[in-house]
């Protein structure tokens, strides 16, 4: 494996680069445009395809958003693209559970946090407020920053069980920072998988896993950027030498790609989970 990653469509483009094996049998890869993005949706079918692979059984889309930090217009097409995946993954109805990982303190492991930030949450308005501000009938979505085990002294799978059996969610989303093996796919990469998450694996601090498993069969959809890739992967492109595998970096702007990508995956979200409000709208109430 050439450096670590997290994303499921470099563990795919690792093997697949030796000749004799262009394909892996038990998983099905389809490539698509959506609103201009390019998306890559990988089903790992079998459990013998899933160790080949090096990830759990499960669908892993990937959405290329190349050029959405600085152009108006790709933004606009990365986030209708998101949108409309989040809508066709996500139930029809129940309580959704937004669940942000991370630690808000380190610039890169922040993504999470500062999206759920940004999330329209319903679940605790009174009715009688709803009929009155015209937001009668929507769907009770609320949001979480769980923190990291270091901060809090509890596991994330944990808080995140816990809580949402309290809401009694009909699906949890889970949003984390991801590491890539290639440096151009930091900020310009999502990945969407219905398999879970292990916070910290982009770290080599793999915590408990968050999935429909351990949650008791509440669906999981798990949304990532990757905002780290090891030093290692940078050197090995250059021609040179490894010097350490445990050295991660990141680009220099990266409170302001942070603060990009976390608002795009929470304008995303928001629309899918409430179509019936203009983003012009959206974008006021979670001022």
């Amino acid at each position: 494996m050439r450096g670590r990653t997290d994303l499921a469509i470099e563990h795919f483009e690792n093997i697949t680069a030796k000749p004799k094996d262009k394909e892996i049998e038990g998983i099905e890869k389809n490539e698509y445009e959506k609103f201009g993005c390019k998306c890559t949706d990988i089903n790992v079918l079998t459990d013998s395809a899933a160790e080949t692979l090096g990830k759990d059984k499960g669908r892993y889309i990937t959405v290329n958003i190349p050029n959405f930090i600085s152009d108006p217009e790709s933004e606009t097409a990365a986030e209708n693209a998101l949108s409309d995946i989040f809508g066709s993954l996500l139930p029809s109805f129940g309580t959704i559970l937004i669940a942000g990982l991370g630690n808000s303190e380190i610039t890169p492991d922040a993504l999470g946090p500062m999206a759920v930030g940004k999330i329209f949450t319903t679940r605790h308005i009174p009715k009688e407020v709803a009929e009155e501000t015209g937001l009668l009938g929507l769907r009770n979505v609320c949001a979480l920053p769980v923190g990291v085990l270091g901060q809090t002294g509890i596991e994330s799978e944990e808080t995140v069980r816990v809580v949402a059996n309290s809401v009694s969610a009909a699906a949890v989303i889970v949003i984390d920072a991801l590491a890539a093996s290639s440096i151009t796919r930091l900020f310009n990469t999502v990945q969407i998988t219905d398999t879970g998450i292990s916070p910290g694996s982009r770290v080599q601090n793999r915590r408990k896993k968050i999935s429909k498993d351990s949650l008791g069969g509440i669906p999981v959809i798990a949304v990532g950027i990757p905002t780290v890739t090891d030093a290692d992967s940078i050197i090995r492109d250059g021609g040179g030498n490894s010097i350490s595998e445990n050295m991660v970096v990141t680009p220099k702007d990266v409170d302001r790609l942070i603060a990009k990508t976390a608002k795009l995956i929470s304008s995303s979200l928001n629309r899918a989970l409430f179509p019936k409000i203009s983003k012009e709208d959206l974008d006021y109430l979670v001022l």
